[in-house]
């Protein structure tokens, strides 16, 4: 590695490796090193390892590895950035200066002093690479840049390359590669083009441009607001009914004849009142259009409105709008983009939930089928078993205990529960095919399964007995048989149940 100045910057550190930053003059590209700080033989070499695996990948995405060194004075690995970092302007320097070139190893970068004491940072020796060679400038603690007059005299050709640079990290979601100096640069530029466009604004033109409209729109108002009078509106034709009124002719006044004398008074009958009917008013002639009422505080404020928009628009320049209309295009397609991602996570995750619905709705069912089926006294059928079922041999049983003995009423169903104590070496499967135990009667019919899911060796498994009773009084003996349904019958216990039919 050759080295044209002696100055440097260091990225990061942790305590066993140090991260730098660098030139590589033969690509003019800055590349990253690390090196390695500690001298333990299985660190060095799961470090070598590592970059020796990165190297062989050959992805996009992946950094590509420029150079591995291993010696006694110095381990590092150099890395090509994915996306092109800018060179920072104190790294270069003019072609007619010539550079000293150095062949031995580079200072140790000090310690920061807030940090703890870390040991130095190893040598630089010569990097062996397919030819040519590159060779790297290894820069100094960058400090923040001070404006001055070289700054305000660069072209735009370089003050726009830390904008496309920062621009290009972050479409490709590098941000580990942002760094201040990158930032500050971007802001430098980005500063620059502001103050510049800010200064070749002609603000006299514009505010005259803006108070020729705004006279504009205030004469055309007041040119609506004199000719108010003028304004002819349509006169409505009204069809308004004539009233017709009924006026009683008066009576002339007649001789009064002489009374006659009052005759006896008739009874009274009662009047039947007739039912009233409800009286229909009739419906009012529609009112005509009023009189046209203008709003002038609201035609005011919207011409003030028009007013700006229209000073906007002429003082815009007319290379913004191609930009506006970029930005609006990739802002539109971004978010369809982002939209049919969701819609697609939507769709997934409702199929998901559809099938975890469906599942869990078969397995309750399933349950409550098998839970109906227990409670009504018939079984379920019995499920193929997954495994491999040990023979009939290893199966046995044991009386451990039984409820009293039992009474109904004749014609009916009684519960008798048994206690049966697993003395084989396999257990016992409620609901798996050849491996249920259960208790039948003489004539073979299954009169109680085990009410548990699995009995172990050694422990109790509990049965419930459905007993029918005879329809004729009495003490009948009813002998029940352990068997693995599926199996065979295991040996008699001699398990019965004395029931008492009594009468009704």
């Amino acid at each position: 590695m050759r080295t044209t100045a002696p100055c440097r910057v260091l990225y990061s550190r942790d305590r066993e490796t140090e991260v730098w930053r660098a030139l590589d003059e033969t690509e003019s590209q800055v590349v990253t090193i690390e090196f390695l700080l500690s001298n333990d033989g299985a660190t060095r070499e799961s470090f070598l390892a590592a970059g020796r695996r990165m190297a062989a990948v050959e992805r996009p995405a992946v950094m590509k590895v420029a150079a591995i060194h291993d010696d006694p004075n110095a381990t590092f690995i150099v890395y090509q950035h994915l996306v092109h970092v800018p060179v920072p302007l104190d790294w270069l320097k003019p072609k007619d200066e010539p550079a000293p070139v150095a062949t031995a190893a580079v200072m140790t970068p000090p310690a920061p002093p807030t940090a703890p004491v870390a040991p130095p940072a190893p040598a630089m020796p010569a990097v062996l690479l397919t030819p040519p060679p590159p060779t790297f400038i290894v820069p100094a603690e960058a400090a923040e840049p001070a404006p001055s007059a070289a700054v305000e005299d660069e072209s735009i050709e370089s003050r726009d390359h830390g904008l496309v640079a920062l621009s290009d990290l972050l479409r490709a979601r590098e941000f580990s590669q942002i760094d201040v100096a990158l930032v500050k640069e971007a802001a430098l530029e980005l500063g620059t083009v502001i103050l510049t466009t800010v200064r070749e604004v002609d603000y006299a033109a514009l505010g005259a441009r803006g108070l020729e409209i705004a006279a504009t729109v205030v004469a055309l108002v007041a040119s609506v607001i004199s000719r108010r009078s003028e304004i002819s509106l349509p006169t409505p034709h009204l069809a308004i009914p004539t009233p017709h009124l009924t006026i009683p002719r008066p009576h002339a006044a007649e001789e009064r004849a002489p009374k006659s004398p009052k005759s006896p008074k008739a009874p009274k009958v009662q009047k039947i009142r007739e039912p009233r009917v409800a009286s229909v008013k009739a419906e009012r002639a529609p009112r005509g259009p009023s009189r046209l009422h203008i709003r002038w505080r609201r035609v005011l404020f919207r011409g003030a409105c028009l007013a700006i928009i229209a000073t906007t628009v002429a003082v815009m320049p007319s290379e913004a709008w191609p930009i506006v209309a970029s930005d609006l295009s990739v802002v539109g397609a971004q978010a369809l983009t982002v939209g049919g991602e969701l819609a697609g996570q939507a769709v997934t995750v409702g199929g998901q939930v559809a099938d975890q619905a469906t599942k869990i709705g078969g397995s309750l069912k399933t349950e409550i089928e098998q839970r109906v089926a227990s409670g009504s006294g018939s079984q379920a059928p019995l499920k193929k078993p997954t495994w491999d079922v040990p023979p009939l041999s290893e199966y046995g049983a044991s009386l451990d205990s039984k409820a009293p003995d039992p009474s109904a009423r004749p014609d009916a169903t009684v519960d008798w529960v048994v206690a049966l104590r697993n003395t084989g070496s396999a257990g016992w499967y409620r609901g798996i095919d050849g491996a249920q135990a259960s208790l039948a009667l003489a004539d073979g019919t299954s009169a109680g399964i085990q009410s548990t899911d699995f009995v172990g060796p050694g422990q109790v498994g509990w049965f419930v007995v459905k007993l029918h009773a005879p329809t004729k009084p009495g003490t009948y003996d009813i002998a029940l048989l352990p068997r693995i349904d599926g199996r065979g019958a295991l040996k008699d216990l001699g398990i019965k149940a004395k029931l008492t039919v009594t009468a009704p």
